[in-house]
């Protein structure tokens, strides 16, 4: 029960803080950086898992995400 619990955990945290689009990339790696490390491996809490990698991934997948809107961006108004 444990196990699910965390994984509800996680689950719920990616989808709050992928809510404004730009974080998903963030939320993502921060979402897989928690399951392998604190549920495989028992080190700390989710939570706390979770958000270390969260502020970690932030600057590097904002970099990322911006890049990929611009290149949908232009693919959209291509099409139209």
């Amino acid at each position: 029960m444990e196990l699910l619990g965390d994984l509800i955990t996680i689950s719920l945290l990616w989808f709050l803080c992928s809510i404004p689009l730009i974080t998903v990339g963030a939320a993502s790696a921060a979402a897989y950086y928690a399951a392998a490390k604190c549920i495989r491996h028992k080190n700390g809490t989710v939570i706390k898992c979770f958000f270390h990698a969260f502020r970690i991934d932030l600057k590097q997948s904002l970099g990322l995400t911006v890049l990929y809107a611009v290149i949908f961006t232009v693919l959209l108004l291509d099409c139209v």
